[in-house]
């Protein structure tokens, strides 16, 4: 991460991603100290069905929560996020909605207006000299 074009962002970024996925992995440990506490007194039926139902309800959530302007709630709220770095994360989910796995830095650059340094160069060098 420390290698990345941008750090700050690259870390700042793992931190969320990690507080998401135990967000959302502390139901599936539950559900696995459950089947194993229940596993003799019921029918497996029984258990299986509430797994299902457990990983639906955990889905529609989920599916609920990205897809949704709820993320906006959930970035700002609970993980506390706010300004560039909530930009920054609003653009590539809209670059990743756009153009799926065709991402790439030129393609990043372009969609967000930067310019390269051989064109402010022109445009100070014609400043001045003019």
């Amino acid at each position: 991460m420390v290698r990345s074009i941008n750090p700050e962002l690259s870390i700042s970024v793992f931190s969320i991603a990690m507080s998401i996925l135990f967000l959302i992995s502390l139901p599936q440990l539950r559900v696995q100290h459950l089947t194993i506490v229940y596993f003799k007194n019921y029918s497996k039926f029984k258990i299986h069905f509430f797994v299902l139902i457990l990983a639906f309800i955990c889905l529609l959530f989920s599916a609920l929560i990205i897809f949704s302007p709820v993320i906006n709630f959930v970035l700002e709220i609970v993980f506390e996020t706010s300004g560039d770095m909530r930009k920054a994360v609003n653009f590539l989910q809209r670059c990743y909605n756009s153009f799926g796995d065709k991402i790439n830095v030129d393609l990043l650059d372009e969609i967000s207006g930067k310019l390269c340094d051989s064109d402010i160069n022109k445009f100070f060098d014609f400043t001045f000299n003019n």
